[in-house]
């Protein structure tokens, strides 16, 4: 969302005659685009923030900052400042995302004077200034009406709010036509789209179909050779229409994202959470019976108020039962303004956090491992993101979100390219580029890729 924020603003900025520039020595103007999810995020912020101050007063650098830390359009002019303006003096302006298209006012100290109406559906008519040709994050709604206990996005990026079909077909349409190859569909919660507001206009008609799964279906039929990925669904709102939709469209990602949080059921309830491990798994189910190979991936946080041991070992035993293929695995920190902060004790140790942690990531690795294994000595397609013309290596992604690197040969990031699996960690996967004949590419032949194979199964 981060990224998909910074494309709007850099639009705006640029269409207000400002360059970007990659020396921070050179810069007039820098914007932190930030996220709250963890207090680790927003102490990273406060750090830069403070390494700015040097360079502030040697060149009168301008400072802002949006994203989900911002609470009040203002600066430090306006008579309702935002807190952070209070905390931070070298801060100079901040700004909610929807008053992205307000941000020249801002700069020229005339926002309180123009105007000081937030416009949500403003946000999503902006066109963005893409960093890459090859990959796009495209949000489809802003905002959050679960309100987890544990969570500040709600208050940080208002109600859910759901952008117009027929704008987010265009954009792909668009897109796709400029040659690009992977697009992510964003949302707070991305498979609630269109439950809060109407998503149609003359030139998409609403049909029996619900509103996401609709979506995803008229992507789907846009021509041409691309991915289509999503972020991030809540379980709550996943519907047997959308899996079997997830599940049936050639364009969408063979991987889905499903935030668990927790693995025991009084956890779930008293992170308000709407739905218990029963259901979960359920779902899992549902997914890899329609889709046997789909890689799964979640949310888990480790250490919540009042976790008991017995408590982490059903979150435990969860990852025994639903074998997820990665899993982002975090350290409950409190976020002043939830309802977890104002009403429930934060009583576990930070010792205890980390060993929890550390049991959870440990059996992730050795489930990972099991998963990758079966990789092994499998042709498939990845989407090249990143070279390393040092190593002279390539890294894509398969359409099951795993990570293969390969050697170079003349990819470049944006390039599709078979590959045939050697090698299994992990984390990561290894493998050579396959010609068009289907053979492995380079100098080693069959017979000693089928020995390494044979060397790095005894190894694991």
């Amino acid at each position: 969302m981060s990224y998909s924020d910074a494309d709007r603003i850099r639009a705006v900025l640029q269409n207000a005659k400002h360059k970007e520039t990659g020396d921070l020595n050179k810069a007039d103007l820098v914007i932190f685009v930030t996220c709250s999810v963890k207090q680790q995020a927003e102490d990273k912020v406060i750090g830069h923030l403070r390494d700015l101050v040097k360079i502030k007063k040697k060149q009168g650098l301008q400072i802002g900052l949006t994203g989900c830390m911002a609470r009040n359009t203002s600066n430090q002019e306006s008579k309702k400042k935002d807190k952070l303006l209070k905390k931070y003096k070298d801060l100079d302006f901040v700004f909610r995302i929807e008053d992205t298209e307000k941000l020249p006012t801002l700069l020229e100290n005339e926002f309180e004077t123009k105007s000081n109406k937030q416009n949500p559906i403003s946000y999503f008519e902006i066109k963005p200034s893409y960093q890459e040709s090859f990959r796009a994050f495209i949000p489809i709604m802003n905002g959050c009406n679960k309100f987890c206990t544990y969570c500040i996005v709600p208050y940080a990026r208002g109600r859910e709010i759901s952008r117009k079909m027929s704008y987010i077909i265009n954009e792909v349409k668009q897109l796709i036509k400029n040659g690009c190859k992977e697009i992510t569909l964003l949302g707070q919660n991305v498979n609630s789209y269109g439950r809060t507001n109407d998503v149609y206009n003359e030139q998409i008609q609403k049909n029996e179909q619900e509103d996401f799964a609709r979506l995803l279906t008229e992507l789907d039929s846009i021509p041409g050779k691309f991915r289509l990925r999503f972020t991030s669904p809540h379980p709550q709102d996943m519907s047997n229409e959308a899996i079997k939709t997830i599940c049936s469209l050639d364009s969408i990602c063979n991987h889905v994202h499903l935030p668990l949080q927790s693995g025991d059921d009084e956890i779930l309830k008293a992170m308000n959470r709407s739905y218990d491990l029963k259901k979960f798994k359920s779902m899992v189910r549902k997914f890899r019976k329609l889709s046997p190979n789909i890689a799964i991936s979640t949310d888990i946080i480790v250490g919540f108020c009042g976790e008991t041991e017995e408590q982490f070992q059903n979150t435990v035993q969860s990852f025994h039962d639903l074998k997820f293929d990665l899993a982002y695995i975090s350290q409950y920190s409190q976020r002043t303004g939830t309802y977890a902060s104002k009403n429930l004790e934060d009583n576990i140790s930070n010792k205890e956090k980390k060993n929890r942690f550390h049991i959870l990531n440990n059996l992730l690795r050795k489930i990972s491992l099991t998963k990758n294994q079966t990789y092994l000595n499998q042709k498939v397609e990845i989407l090249v993101d990143t070279i390393d013309k040092k190593s002279k290596t390539a890294t894509g992604k398969t359409s099951s979100y795993k990570t293969i690197q390969v050697p170079l040969g003349d990819l470049k990031p944006g390039d599709f390219a078979k590959v045939f699996v050697t090698t299994a960690k992990e984390w990561i996967l290894y493998g050579e580029l396959v010609s068009e004949m289907g053979k492995p590419r380079g100098i080693r032949k069959e017979k000693e890729v089928g020995e390494k194979l044979k060397h790095d199964r005894i190894k694991a």
